[in-house]
């Protein structure tokens, strides 16, 4: 049906998510079918909520802001659009009104894994640590094994310095999903459990390994910031804002990169990407 506004926003907030799955960049074409899926029905809050999407990948703040704004105005218990601005206000530093947004989600859809792990991601951004550690065990009650869960759960249990937890979570983890799937965050348990020349073996291995999964430039630069790699770290989050990595988005708030956020290098990467 060619006339159907719903299947174009849909179709554009699936490619706004794609290169997050380490599929291709997608955030323009998410726009131009966002766009025409509002031509078509104005007033369809998804389709807003979709070309909020592709504006917040394409780091165009204020427009996106201004488009999750207008998609809950049109329709404020929208799942999605309340979960989606709850991230782009959580990048933004935002976490009040982040965490008000992903608690409405959660509410309205309580047993979708997603929604759920999103809250928790944004409470752990927000350094509230207890809070992320509790939404991520009610997450995984809820979706058991939900994988990228884990990696979260590790870094909350980690920031607050439970590094026997962490491990645990760490070896659940693997056990569920394979010791390939926990990436650089093995390297970065054993870093910051000071096992620092078998974090460099641990992450040498993985790094040059085939397997493609969980190589995200800022999982990456974690990890070399906890090995000590100041300056490797900085060179691989300078790729990945050259190359609009997905994974840049969260640049300005991880608190693992706080060692190594007053550098120079650092706050230009910021600038480069129009973040105040």
């Amino acid at each position: 049906d060619p006339g159907f506004a719903s299947a174009y926003a849909s179709l554009a907030n699936a490619l706004a998510l794609l290169p997050l799955m380490g599929g291709p960049p997608s955030a323009a074409e998410a726009e131009s079918l966002a766009k025409k899926a509002i031509s078509m029905e104005e007033t369809l809050s998804l389709a807003h909520v979709a070309l909020a999407h592709g504006y917040f990948h394409q780091w165009k703040w204020d427009l996106a802001d201004g488009e999750f704004r207008r998609a809950l105005d049109l329709e404020p218990d929208n799942i999605p659009g309340n979960s989606l601005y709850g991230i782009f206000l959580t990048t933004r530093g935002r976490f009040e009104a982040a965490i008000k947004h992903g608690r409405r989600a959660a509410d309205l859809e309580p047993t979708l894994g997603v929604i759920l792990y999103t809250l928790a991601h944004t409470y752990f951004f927000a350094g509230r640590f207890d809070d992320a550690i509790q939404q991520h065990l009610h997450t995984l009650d809820i979706v058991r094994h939900y994988a990228i869960s884990y990696a979260s759960l590790l870094r909350a249990y980690a920031m607050k310095g439970a590094l026997g937890e962490a491990g645990r979570v760490l070896q659940e983890w693997e056990s569920v999903s394979g010791s390939h799937a926990s990436g650089p965050w093995r390297a970065y348990w054993l870093a910051r459990c000071e096992r620092i020349a078998e974090a460099k073996a641990t992450f040498e291995t993985w790094v040059n390994s085939d397997n493609p999964a969980s190589k995200s430039p800022l999982s990456i630069a974690i990890a070399q910031v906890a090995l000590g790699e100041t300056a490797s770290a900085l060179s691989t989050l300078e790729d990945a804002v050259q190359k609009r990595s997905p994974a840049a988005i969260w640049l300005k708030v991880a608190p693992e990169l706080e060692p190594i956020r007053s550098d120079p290098r650092y706050e230009q990467l910021l600038r480069k990407m129009g973040n105040p």
